[in-house]
């Protein structure tokens, strides 16, 4: 998101845009812990790790990619379709 493009009202929070990120366990361990030993807040830490993380990644930095195996999925139906009186068929 750049600095110029509309944010919804709801996902605002005082200069901040809310996100959602998922962390393993323990990544959010260290992000606790880098916070208790900084006397911060949570957020304020993963954002400075954050933060940190892209000044790196500006500076040519790049992850190790690890190849990992994909598990199969069932091909599901989407009953969006269903029509309430008819029901669903299989043509």
């Amino acid at each position: 998101m750049s600095g110029n493009k509309e944010v919804p009202r709801n996902l605002k929070a005082g200069q901040y845009i809310r996100r959602q990120f998922t962390f393993l366990p323990g990544q959010l361990d260290m992000v606790t812990k880098v916070a208790e030993e900084l006397d911060m807040s949570q957020n304020a830490a993963a954002r400075w790790l954050i933060d940190v993380g892209l000044r790196a990644y500006v500076n040519s930095q790049r992850p190790e990619i690890e190849v990992v195996e994909v598990r199969m999925e069932p091909k599901l139906q989407d009953w969006s379709e269903v029509k309430q009186a008819g029901g669903y068929s299989d043509a």
